[in-house]
């Protein structure tokens, strides 16, 4: 029974084209999914202080 020895397969070494290519689009950055503002966690304790601070409901007038 005749052994067969496994070679690993090599592979041709990419061009000086091939290299800047692939450099160049692992260097890009991604774009932003948009504009507009993010909120800022901060902003919770300032609402719930400015609730809690606010005038409550106005009082039915007594009648006399």
């Amino acid at each position: 029974m005749p052994t067969q020895l496994l070679v690993p397969e090599t592979l041709p070494a990419a061009t000086a084209a091939e290299t800047t290519t692939i450099t160049a689009l692992m260097a890009q950055t991604e774009a932003p999914l948009s504009g507009a503002p993010v909120p800022a966690p901060e902003a919770g304790a300032v609402l719930i202080l400015l609730a809690l601070l606010s005038p409550g409901e106005p009082k039915e007038p007594r009648e006399k």
